[in-house]
């Protein structure tokens, strides 16, 4: 699906090298398909601006804000990649860094920290935009390139796309940071509301009906 001026990819296979953390098994994938370090001539917030390597973006802090105490349960390194073009238009495959986590913390408390987090960082609200299997999708942006999506998931979407299962008490996290190529450089309009929308309830489902890939 097309977000904030790229190509917003998911993978819901974890493949690579396995952990257990806590009972839990942490996958990490990464995918490299362009060449190049990445590191040469920046923009003035310091990006570069030719082809985003899955190294350059990986080595973020923004890339791995995670929740104190959470567990890692997956993730997902993506370089810059080609844009493609079709007969309906092209659509560049943008860099970003997919990371998984859960917390015994509740959804509100968690949302309430990476707005905390991120507003004093210099990031700005810029919108509600995300995958269906969350809940809720907090799309955050900083200067034109930079977006920072916080995701709460319906916990059986996760068991179901990843084949592991999660405790029924555990709040579920998906953060995607991304840095768009130079010519999709775009300077959203802060919207601080949409990331204070109330929270759907229940925010996590029952621990039956594990298989139900809608349920919460």
């Amino acid at each position: 699906m097309a977000l904030l001026g790229g190509h917003r990819t998911r993978l819901l296979v974890g493949i690579g090298t396995a952990a257990i953390v806590l009972g839990i098994v942490a996958t990490v994938l990464v995918v490299e398909h362009s060449a190049g370090s990445g590191v040469g001539r920046t923009d003035a917030a310091g990006l570069p601006t030719g082809p985003i390597t899955g190294a350059f973006i990986d080595s973020r802090p923004d890339a791995h804000l995670e929740y104190p105490g959470a567990v890692v349960l997956s993730t997902v390194v993506n370089p810059e990649g080609p844009t493609s073009c079709s007969i309906d238009g092209c659509s560049a495959d943008q860099a970003y860094v997919d990371v998984w986590t859960a917390t015994t913390a509740s959804a509100a408390t968690v949302r309430d920290w990476y707005r905390a987090e991120l507003l004093a960082q210099g990031y700005g609200c810029v919108g509600s935009v995300g995958p269906d299997y969350a809940y809720v999708n907090d799309s955050y942006g900083l200067g034109s390139r930079q977006y920072l999506v916080v995701s709460l998931v319906k916990r059986n979407q996760y068991n179901v796309g990843f084949l592991q299962r999660v405790p029924a008490d555990r709040t579920i996290v998906e953060t995607q940071y991304s840095i768009s190529e130079t010519r999709y450089a775009t300077f959203y309009p802060q919207v601080p509301a949409m990331c204070s929308l109330p929270l759907p309830s229940p925010t996590i489902s029952s621990p039956v009906a594990t298989t139900d890939p809608v349920g919460r």
